[in-house]
């Protein structure tokens, strides 16, 4: 017969190792899949100071006054279940510090799945499609489009956000009563449906404001959006249906092109038409940003004008990226009108502004 080799012991050696690594990760992958590990928890911060000058109205003095502001933003996300957002911003004036005010956004959002986020606190509610003049205002005030930066369109409450297709977004607000500028016991329900069509950002929707009495005022609104390779066409409009009348449209042009030390220089012009205010019924945006002078160095300059008001303003920026973490940033402001003309809610208060800022991230 046959006589078989007895294995040798470099031999068995070898069977054995070969086993080992066989093995060992299946191990490992049944252990992990028996106990899943808690998710990450990763979080951000940041810092801003600003130092301002600035020149009040003519009916105020013509002294030169100074003002300075603090904020502080803290995110953190617990895997894709959890994630908190906080933003303060103080003008370190003793006493004068409104817990209401000074806190920006509060909020708390959970996704228990992909296509689903419920946000529930203080947070920033921008629909539309606009830069500088949103018509959508019946959800949250307009802010300044010069310094969207030291402006907030935070509003409390709860929102929940769907995306049950890749082309196909629905979001729900209920907002009891946080509306700035609207009675203490009204409460503010909204629905938007997101849509893309052809390459095109579609957006309809309807926002009712219920008072304590019963009354109610339902506004339409709808937002478009349609970018090419260096340019796009944008706008969006509200429309009172039931309750006072409150129309304003806004349609909006992007153009980028193409710089030095491959950069882009982001050009954009805005027209907002509102009908039922005879004070300032067309107002122009331009905005240039982006110019490259070094490598570090980003320069901005920005217009607007409300003919009908007699008012103009410009602002010019300069930024310099220190490092990855740390930005600085110098900016001027002027604007002038005829002294009896009134101003747009958004219009700053002072004549003549510069001002100096810090941000920091880390």
């Amino acid at each position: 017969g046959v006589r078989m080799k007895t294995p040798t012991p470099r031999l068995a050696a070898a069977l054995a190792c070969t086993l080992l690594f066989a093995f060992y990760p299946l191990s490992a992958q049944l252990d992990t899949d028996a106990a899943p590990k808690s998710p990450p928890i990763t979080a951000s911060f940041a810092a801003d100071y600003r130092y301002s000058s600035y020149l009040p109205p003519e009916e105020a003095g013509d002294r030169w006054r100074s003002a300075q502001s603090a904020s502080f933003e803290a995110r953190a996300r617990a895997g894709n279940l959890f994630s908190f957002s906080a933003r303060v911003e103080t003008d370190g004036k003793p006493g004068s510090f409104d817990p209401d005010a000074a806190i920006e956004t509060l909020s708390l959002a959970f996704s228990p799945f992909p296509a689903c986020t419920l946000t529930a606190g203080k947070q920033n509610l921008q629909w539309g499609t606009a830069r500088a003049f949103s018509s959508i205002t019946r959800l949250a005030p307009p802010v300044d489009p010069l310094e969207p930066e030291g402006s907030s369109r935070s509003v409390t409450g709860v929102r929940a956000d769907l995306i049950p297709a890749w082309w196909l977004s629905l979001t729900g607000v209920a907002l009891p009563g946080s509306v700035p500028g609207s009675p203490a016991d009204e409460t503010t329900g909204a629905l938007r449906a997101e849509l893309l069509v052809l390459d095109t950002d579609v957006a309809v929707g309807l926002i009712s404001q219920i008072g304590a009495g019963g009354d109610r005022e339902t506004a339409v609104i709808g937002d478009a959006a349609r970018f090419f390779a260096f340019f796009g066409l944008y706008g969006e409009g509200q429309y009172v249906i039931d309750g006072a009348s409150d129309t304003q449209i806004t349609g909006g042009l992007r153009l980028d092109i193409p710089a030095w030390l491959d950069s882009t220089i982001v050009t954009s012009a805005e027209y907002q038409w509102l009908p039922e205010n005879t004070d300032s019924e067309h107002c122009v945006f331009l905005n240039i940003s982006g110019i490259t002078l070094s490598r570090d160095l980003r320069a901005g300059i920005s217009a607007l004008a409300a003919p009908d008001a007699s008012l103009i303003v410009f602002r010019g920026t300069v930024r310099w990226n220190v490092n990855q973490n740390l930005d600085a940033a110098l900016s001027g402001r002027y604007q002038c009108y005829t002294k009896d003309a009134p101003a747009p809610v958004w219009w700053g208060a002072s004549r003549a502004k510069i001002s100096a800022s810090v941000s920091a991230v880390f």
